[in-house]
């Protein structure tokens, strides 16, 4: 069996796939990613996503980000594995 291509989102195709997923649920953690999507991380990828996915399940880093936020950044990623003695470029992460 053929296996379908990828369907870009912003397509017409792409648009009303979205919608039937909306219409039975299917795309409820969507929105909780795509409102911390981040491609402007300074320190690798990998720190990025992982901040990314951090906030958008709403993981409290019990540190102040700016002003009263508690936010996870690549930054305080790449700070607390300095702390802990992890290998970033080795794949401890």
């Amino acid at each position: 069996k053929k296996e379908k291509s990828a369907v870009a989102l912003s397509s017409t195709d792409g648009k009303i796939l979205f919608q039937e997923a909306m219409a039975s649920g299917g795309m409820e953690n969507y929105f909780d990613l795509a409102q911390q999507h981040s491609s402007q991380g300074t320190n690798g990828n990998s720190l990025t996503c992982m901040a990314m996915v951090l906030n958008a399940l709403g993981h409290d880093p019990k540190q102040t980000w700016k002003g009263l936020w508690r936010w996870t950044t690549p930054e305080l990623l790449k700070s607390q594995s300095n702390n802990n003695n992890l290998d970033l470029d080795q794949g401890d992460v």
